[in-house]
């Protein structure tokens, strides 16, 4: 999609207007120095659509960025460390040299950039030197997006939720993070403008409306904007954006951190504040709860432990207490040491499995009683399900209900009957993993109801 010449600058403008004048929710406050705004960067670096090249500064200064999906658009034209000085004299990028190889989608933007007004445009692929891996490093926060359509979806009173969800852009994990954090964005979906704040939707083919807001009880995907950057309740929120970040694409499993970046570092501040640090995508803080991660069948992503969600490939969900805070307070006892190193009690069970399309089995005891039931990790590609015996569990923490109901809110009397368990395969070294994660009842862990050598105390290490 190309920017038409008869698309309403002005009322984009008068959007962008509106909402920093009136909507609380999306004033800045306070940007501060640029060692506190950007502390990961020397240097912030910038294409200048007036002199058309790059600069350098150490200014907080606003911008306008570009949000993609790398294709075709990119057409092999990016920062290098070769080109990088060239790139910085003025008038470069409409030079002859270089003019004819800037790809159409950043002609665009850049034409948008002067028409609302703005002298800065920031572009991963020319602001970050692609063969610094330092440098790539460094996440931003966006503010226009530029959705490249893989499938045409028909409608006519589609939401911008709806439209997107049928798009390239939707899918990837790399743009997630941008759909959450920026307090404005401009959406270029099937010929359609839409402009999205914290407060806010806006489309060129619908009447303006002066309070038009968003309802509370919006879908979440589509409120994301709002619902992730505001971190009401930090744990809950956190997990709601995991959730809907899991089940997008990833090309390089590596970068299933790196792509949560900006996310990361912003729930990094908050764990702070309470002393805490984040450890492999985790708040330290919250540790207990969010070990609970499940979906049906997850398979491994090698280089990240087994106990944290970066660990499997698929998207997870986590348990829903009435009091998170409460809960983490008054049924949880597991000190973690670092490197993951505790104790608690190892129970063993035989497992009956379920035959359906979800990977889970029901737990049995030693009189071949069921006790619990557990959601099965790595099912098709771990060898130990092959293996007839029994199976080694860990005890977590306390649960007030059992898992069909693991992830809905209850509205039950608690009485806290089921215990969280963990499934665990030992591998070389002592190192525990995670195979599974489920719920027994209290009764499970007295004596004799457990196949022999358990109930035990253990130091486990979890990797």
């Amino acid at each position: 999609m190309r920017v038409k010449p008869q698309l309403d600058f002005r009322r984009l403008r008068g959007w962008m207007a509106t909402c920093k004048r009136t909507h609380v929710e999306c004033i800045l406050k306070g940007a501060g120095a640029f060692e506190e705004v950007l502390p990961v960067l020397d240097v912030l670096r910038l294409i200048d659509v007036e002199n058309m090249c790059l600069v350098e500064t150490r200014d907080v200064v606003p911008y306008i960025a570009l949000s993609y999906v790398w294709g075709s658009v990119t057409s092999g034209f990016w920062l290098t460390t070769r080109n990088k000085t060239s790139m910085m004299r003025q008038g470069i990028l409409s030079s002859p040299e270089y003019s004819p190889g800037l790809p159409p989608t950043i002609c665009d933007a850049i034409i948008l950039v002067k028409e609302l007004r703005r002298k800065f445009l920031w572009v991963d692929s020319l602001c970050l030197i692609q063969n610094d891996e330092e440098d790539l490093q460094n996440g931003i926060d966006i503010t226009i997006v530029r959705e490249v359509q893989e499938d045409l979806w028909m409608g006519v009173y589609a939401s911008v939720a709806q439209l997107l969800k049928n798009s390239a852009y939707e899918t990837r994990a790399w743009t997630f993070r941008e759909h959450v954090i920026s307090r404005r964005i401009l959406y270029f979906v099937e010929d359609k403008v839409f402009f999205q704040c914290r407060e806010s939707i806006r489309l060129e083919t619908c009447e303006d409306h002066p309070n038009a807001q968003f309802s509370h009880t919006h879908d979440f995907l589509s409120s994301a904007p709002p619902l992730g950057a505001r971190m009401d309740f930090p744990i809950l929120n956190y997990g709601s954006l995991l959730s809907s970040y899991t089940r997008r694409a990833l090309t390089e499993q590596s970068d299933i951190l790196r792509a949560m970046a900006g996310i990361n570092r912003r729930i990094r501040r908050i764990s702070l504040r309470f002393g805490y640090r984040m450890l492999e995508g985790i708040p330290t803080g919250a540790f207990d709860w969010f070990v609970l991660f499940v979906r049906f069948g997850l398979c491994r992503r090698d280089g990240f432990p087994s106990y944290s969600w970066a660990g499997w490939r698929g998207k997870v969900d986590f348990p829903l207490y009435d009091d998170t805070n409460e809960w983490l307070r008054l049924r949880t006892w597991i000190i973690w040491y670092p490197l993951l190193q505790f104790w608690t009690l190892a129970l063993f069970f035989s497992l009956h499995y379920v035959e359906s399309h979800v990977p889970s089995a029901s737990v049995h005891d030693r009189a071949g009683v069921k006790c619990g039931d557990v959601f099965l990790d790595g099912f098709e590609e771990s060898k130990l399900f092959d293996q007839e015996g029994l199976f080694e569990f860990i005890l977590l923490s306390q649960s007030d209900s059992d898992l069909p109901q693991f992830l809905h809110l209850s509205t039950a009397v608690k009485d806290w009957k089921w215990y969280n368990v963990m499934l665990i395969e030992w591998k070389e070294g002592g190192i525990a993993e995670r195979r599974g994660i489920g719920t027994i009842v209290k009764e499970a862990i007295l004596p004799g109801a457990s196949y022999e050598p358990g109930p035990v105390w253990k130091e486990i290490i979890l990797g």
